[in-house]
Formats: structure tokens, sequence, C-alpha cells
């Protein structure tokens, strides 16, 4: 914590609100590199919570310098354009202090900002379960209390004070590569239900249809926090958490929701997902004859290495592990 405190000021939140969001690239080159992580679980200040609540939370002390260590190099070493963090951004939204849940202290947000005036490049961010949740301790037998009835306080403070949540914390940007226009679409699914699809509004998935409209045949990759729970189509033995058989999703499945948009684009190519903390993708096949890749990047909080490339060319997206030699992913547009 003291590399914070001896770095941050109201000056680098000014910086921070203003180089989170800028627009990912006004101009056409000839390929464009994202550095991708997920699950920071940033937090600031434990010391000013309950002491109960920074024994159970202490793990996360450290955090925030680390992340200001992986913003200060690892875009410049990979020459990255842009980084896009999917969700888990800080530890909690709001917690009990000493007083024991009469006085809640929210100051994650904006300090989280802080950190990301360290980043050279624009981050764009999607929000997590514990970015839009409330933490306090039961005075009876200390046990931890969660809860997300504060959620829409949490999104407020988000929009408030990040520049690419400034029209809401789903937003789309798009970036021209030679001669193909690449679409990327950035939903918000934080709340605490087990599959991505069910935590979606239909506000949402209303803005999103017309974000595919005009889209047209247009290459669109989604990015979010909470994965779908698909098989092992792959057959690596890595699973996604609550996994469902290797055919899922059905035609009955993709009548509704998330799955319903997807099944319906085949230019959806990918959806780049956080949560479960673990490194594991699987290529979904959806009734519609598409294929679509759900990949998730590990907790970047265990390692400064769970962090992968996404490298756009004019007719292919490169995903790559940069701790392993060779490419994992290549996702072919023609």
């Amino acid at each position: 914590m003291s590399f914070f405190r001896n770095y941050v000021s109201k000056s680098m939140v000014l910086f921070a609100v203003l180089i989170i969001g800028v627009n990912l690239n006004a101009q056409s080159k000839d390929n464009y590199k994202i550095v991708l992580i997920s699950d920071v679980h940033t937090s600031f200040q434990l010391d000013q919570y309950n002491p109960v609540f920074y024994k159970m939370r202490k793990h996360t002390l450290g955090n925030a310098d680390s992340l200001i260590k992986f913003f200060r190099t690892v875009p410049m070493q990979t020459y990255a354009d842009a980084v896009i963090i999917t969700g888990d951004l800080i530890d909690y939204y709001q917690a009990d202090t000493e007083d024991n849940g009469r006085k809640m202290l929210a100051n994650q947000v904006e300090q989280f900002n802080a950190v990301c005036a360290f980043c050279p490049v624009p981050i764009y961010l999607t929000l997590g379960n514990h970015d839009i949740s409330s933490y306090w301790i039961n005075p009876d037998d200390s046990s931890k209390i969660e809860t997300q009835a504060y959620a829409d306080m949490a999104r407020a403070s988000w929009i408030r004070n990040t520049a690419c949540f400034k029209e809401g914390t789903y937003y789309e940007k798009s970036l021209m590569v030679g001669g193909t226009k690449y679409h990327l679409i950035f939903l918000d699914n934080g709340y605490h239900l087990h599959e991505g699809s069910k935590t979606i509004d239909k506000t949402q998935l209303d803005w999103l249809q017309k974000k595919m409209y005009y889209a047209g045949d247009d290459p669109v990759l989604l990015f979010f926090h909470i994965y779908f729970p698909v098989g092992d189509i792959n057959g690596d033995s890595i699973y996604f958490n609550n996994n469902k058989s290797a055919d899922w999703p059905t035609k009955d499945d993709c009548k509704d929701g998330l799955l319903k948009i997807i099944n319906e684009h085949p230019n959806i190519k990918a959806m780049f997902v956080g949560h479960q903390h673990n490194d594991v993708w699987e290529a979904i096949h959806f009734p519609a004859g598409q294929m679509v890749y759900q990949i998730m990047t590990p907790a970047l909080f265990k390692s400064a290495k769970n962090f992968k490339l996404i490298t756009f060319e004019n007719d292919k997206i490169i995903i790559s592990k940069l701790r392993i030699a060779g490419n994992e992913i290549v996702i072919n547009l023609k």
C-alpha cells in the first residue's frame, strides 16, 4: 500500500478519468493489440474497516501496488494499444467500519481510478459481482454478510468516476484494422446468479440487439464477467464451474436472453469472461451452426503472468498466452 500512497495524488485521479475510456483508435492500422486481464480484486485502506472484515480480506493487501507495477511494465513490453479488465476490479464497493454496520465506507471506486492513471494506454472495463457488492459484519456472531442491495449506488459511482462508463455500464467501442471494422461490446452482468445470460436485464438486451443490427456482418467480440457454464467441449479436462453437457446450448436454451442474440448473429466470434479465476476456454457450438469461443482469463491477483494478448489483424484474431510459446487460439474471419 505504501507504493500507492507515495505516488497517487489528486492530479492522478483527474488523469485517470481522462485516460480510461479514450476511444480505441480513430485511424486504421495493420494490427491492434489489447492486453486482457481479469479479477484484480484491488482493495484500499483496509485498516479503516471493521477488524473482522480486515482479517477476512487481508489477502487482497498489495493488489493495488501489483496492478500499478503491471500497468507500468506489461503494456509497454507487449506494445499494447489498450488494456481490458473483465470485472472484479475492486474487492468490494463498500464495507462495514468499526461501528459494526452503523457506518459504511465507500471510497474504493475513486481509488481504483487513481491506480489506473499509471497505465500508459486506454483502459476498458466491465463490472464484476465484487464491484457492486457491499459487506458488513454481524455484531452477534462476527459473520460476514454480503449483499448487492446497493448495486445501483455502486453503478452510479462507477459512472460518475470512470470515463469508459460515461454513457452507462454497458457500452461499445469499435476499431479499424486494415479494411476490417471490429466491434467490442462490453456488457454488465455482475449480479450473483449462476449463469451469465440470466444476469443481463431486458433493457441491456434490447440495446445489444440494436448494436448487432448496426454492426451488420462486422466481427463482434463480447466482454463480460460471469461466464456460461458450458461443458468440456475441447476435451482438455479443464472446466467452467457448474458445467453443462458438451452439446449445450440447445434450441430451447436459445429461445431468449443473451443466448438467443448470439445464436442469431454468426458474426459474434468470441466472449471474454472472468469470475472463476481459471485459465479455461471452450469453442461453443450454437444450434444455428456457428462456433463461438468463450475464453476466461485467470485472476491477475494470483500472478502477474495471468494475462492474454488479443491481436486484431485484417483477416484474423489471435489470442495468445504470453507465458507459453505459440498462439492459443486463432479466429479466422475469411
